[in-house]
């Protein structure tokens, strides 16, 4: 354990970064990108007949490469060589931290914790280092897993992420595209709607911060979508969309 999680305060601001600085910031990016990709997508054919294809097919791809880099970092091991800040290097710092970490606002937590599917009836008489052990156990069941690809439809998503951003955006290995594993963009949201609940759950019960309200609207959805906004004014703007 690090200095700076000797006690209480040090580990809930150690926390504290690894939610703000890593998974939020990774989401953040997730969102974006995958805003900007629907948006060209859905344009396509104004923006083709324009003879724009030359600048947004480029676009496209680096945006992808983007989308399934952040996607990936939300999810990664916990590597003691190259320390990370995924949702596995959470777990396993709030497990190592529990008798430190205090549970700030713990009926609204529960709350959270029931919309995510967790019992909560046997909570409320346990320890703030119990309830935390209850957390990190019951999301460490849940987390997807690209080596659990054949037994959940998350982790079979997460693969695919992981293979790709592995051999195609961190190396460019000779190998036929056609051949790695294949997802949906609609499963890989699913895979980023995981993220959404597990730092709703630990923002509000530990660093004292909300990140969706009690809908489940997210709070930062609607700032990753203003770069999607943005061109679409400018594709309207330039007279290629009508409406």
């Amino acid at each position: 354990m690090s200095k700076n999680e000797e006690n209480g305060m040090g580990a809930r601001e150690t926390l504290r970064n690894y939610l703000m600085e890593g998974i939020v910031a990774d989401l953040f990016t997730a969102e974006q990108t995958c805003a900007l990709l629907k948006q060209i997508g859905q344009n396509a054919g104004p923006i083709n007949q324009a003879n724009f294809g030359a600048l947004f097919g480029p676009l496209q791809s680096v945006l992808t490469h983007s989308y399934f880099l952040s996607v990936a970092k939300l999810f990664e091991r916990p590597d003691r060589k190259y320390p990370n800040r995924s949702i596995p290097s959470v777990l396993q710092l709030m497990e190592r931290s529990s008798k430190d970490l205090l549970v700030t606002q713990r009926q609204v937590m529960f709350k959270r914790l029931a919309s995510v599917g967790m019992n909560i009836s046997l909570l409320w008489e346990k320890s703030d280092s119990e309830i935390t052990l209850e957390v990190v156990r019951y999301f460490g069941e849940s987390l997807p897993s690209a080596g659990l690809a054949t037994s959940c439809g998350m982790s079979k998503a997460l693969h695919a992420v992981v293979t790709r951003r592995d051999k195609v955006v961190a190396h460019n290995e000779m190998i036929d595209h056609a051949s790695l594993p294949q997802t949906t963009w609609l499963e890989i949201e699913q895979l980023i709607l995981y993220a959404k609940g597990f730092i709703d759950v630990v923002g509000i019960g530990y660093i004292n911060t909300a990140f969706a309200c009690d809908d489940g609207h997210f709070f930062l959805s609607q700032d990753a979508n203003m770069a999607a906004n943005a061109l679409r004014r400018l594709l309207m703007k330039g007279v290629l969309l009508n409406s």
